[in-house]
């Protein structure tokens, strides 16, 4: 047995407190190397660059923030940090990840913050689906039937899991400014349940699409005027991270 496996493995449902980086209000967070193992190691390290250096750049104060695909929520918290009095929206479709993120949400030093989690799958309709948690990390986990991450390592289980679009949240939530979406291969079906948002309310996406899904995702988008841009590139392609946003607006 590799040390990752065993890793993997004795990390299984544990959990414990990390704290974002200064610039963020040093929020806490409860993590668990069981979505990624990355939360073991110390120091900035232990927290995804990428995504904590996206939210700095887009959110901004009063910001009304949906994070779909949420995972542990470092997304939802760092944007709390930054919006101060927006709403925040965390959507997880693993109900154990979910809860993590609920405890959260009510740790004192958070409870100033509007943070909502809701324990659903985003999708094109509302229904029941079955979800396949991942052998290996759990933020690697999705939707049955849909080609998610090669880092799952198989299934260790499959559970029932509400789904809704992403639309029928503007009945109960204030329009969201900023929607992030990590959904391990489920990327075009959510954006078909979020017509009347791409349309009317015209937030700005930042998006994890996968390579055999980009094409569609583009093609998808494009639809709604949408452009894109890679925070981290000039590249002209669409990368495996990149911003969405609507041609009128400016980013």
């Amino acid at each position: 047995m590799s040390m990752r496996t065993f890793l993997e493995r004795m990390s299984r449902r544990r959990s414990f407190v990390r704290h974002l980086p200064a610039n963020l209000g040093g929020l806490p967070i409860i993590v668990s190397p069981d979505a990624q193992l990355k939360y073991l190691k110390p120091g900035p390290k232990g927290f995804d660059r990428t995504l904590l250096e996206a939210a700095v750049r887009l959110v901004r104060p009063g910001d009304n923030v949906w994070d779909v695909g949420a995972n542990v929520g470092v997304f939802s918290v760092a944007a709390a940090a930054l919006s101060l009095t927006g709403q925040i929206v965390a959507i997880e479709a693993d109900i154990w990840l979910a809860s993590l993120l609920s405890r959260t949400a009510r740790l004192p030093a958070n409870a100033a913050y509007n943070i909502t989690v809701l324990p659903v799958a985003a999708f094109s309709t509302a229904g029941v689906a079955s979800f396949a948690i991942a052998a290996r990390g759990r933020a690697s986990s999705h939707l049955a039937g849909i080609s998610g991450n090669s880092q799952a390592g198989g299934v260790r289980e499959t559970v029932e899991v509400p789904t809704l679009p992403l639309d029928s949240l503007l009945a109960r939530y204030a329009p969201p400014r900023i929607i992030k979406i990590d959904v391990e291969g489920a990327e075009v079906d959510v954006l078909r349940g979020m017509d009347r948002i791409l349309r009317e309310i015209r937030p700005v996406l930042y998006c994890e699409v996968n390579g055999q899904n980009r094409e569609n995702f583009l093609s998808e988008i494009s639809r709604f005027d949408y452009a894109f841009r890679n925070l981290d590139s000039t590249d002209e392609d669409a990368g495996f991270n990149a911003v969405y946003f609507p041609r009128e607006k400016k980013i």
